[in-house]
């Protein structure tokens, strides 16, 4: 058990959610699974549900990964996501209904007290948007004074990703000259060259790779994503004013002109304030 590779002097939370969507400020949590690790015991106590995000529309890729689908919230059980029709079965005896978020989370509140957490990728997302679930029916989620353990972060430490690295690994040589450009532009080349052949599945069209790499919200309006289209209007998506029309923000849009953005976002402030916003199916510098 894990309790027996650390010493753990407080519940340890190992958590996981799937969400609508990958943007913190939106996202709603439709499943969430935890393992709770005590100190001085082998004791593990689990738990998981699916949520009903409120009428939070789902994104299409969250859906393709996760696979829960509105049919599943609205008539699945919130166990083992089968329908009422299904029960009893041998793996769940009793139709659980789906339940918000607001009707777990005094009970899931009390129960992450005083814990630490642990997972993967969760300090970037899982903890965050679970203070803004909990935050949103009145409740505090102090995770920044927990201990954090990711997976991802010890893999990240312990295995080096250097240039110097790729190059052994995917290249089976030593990089010689390291930090010299010319030797730096082969090395990548054939740690490249290693990675393709060693992963086949990966796409060999070139958008296709910088897709999968860099995938772009399919409501951005910049490639930075600063503006984005809510609800078909080209709405702010950083800083005070996230969330409102341009159109409500020209003083703002005055502001950003002075300051060093890029020039693709220049452009679309400058075009904002002379009167003209982004629709659909119009390029920044078309």
């Amino acid at each position: 058990m894990l309790g027996q590779h650390l010493t753990l002097t407080r519940p340890l939370a190992i958590l996981d959610i799937e969400t609508t969507g990958s943007d913190i400020a939106k996202a709603r949590v439709m499943q969430f699974g935890m393992e709770l690790h005590y100190p001085n015991t082998t004791e593990v106590k689990t738990y998981k549900t699916l949520v009903n995000p409120n009428g939070e529309p789902v994104h299409p890729k969250a859906m393709e990964a996760h696979g829960i689908t509105p049919f599943i919230i609205e008539h699945g059980c919130a166990k083992c996501w089968e329908t009422r029709e299904s029960h009893p079965h041998e793996t769940c005896e009793k139709f659980w209904p789906v339940p918000t978020f607001a009707d777990i989370a005094g009970r899931l509140h009390s129960g992450l007290v005083g814990c630490d957490f642990g997972g993967y990728h969760l300090r970037a997302f899982d903890l965050p948007v679970l203070e803004a679930e909990f935050s949103r029916v009145g409740l505090v989620f102090d995770w920044r004074s927990a201990y954090i353990l990711d997976a991802l972060r010890l893999w990240q430490i312990m295995e080096s990703r250097t240039l110097t690295d790729a190059v052994a690994r995917f290249a089976g040589r030593e990089l010689q000259d390291a930090h010299d450009a010319l030797a730096d532009v082969i090395g990548t080349r054939d740690a490249l060259i290693g990675q393709l052949a060693t992963w086949p599945g990966l796409p060999r069209d070139l958008r296709a790779l910088h897709d999968l790499q860099w995938p772009k919200n399919p409501d951005a309006i910049d490639n930075e994503g600063k503006f984005v289209f809510i609800d078909g209007v080209a709405c702010m998506n950083f800083g005070k004013h996230k969330g409102e029309p341009m159109h409500a923000c020209i003083g703002y849009l005055q502001w950003m002109l002075t300051k060093d953005f890029s020039p693709e976002i220049k452009h679309l402030c400058q075009n904002a304030v002379d009167g003209t916003f982004p629709t659909r199916g119009t390029l920044p510098f078309g």
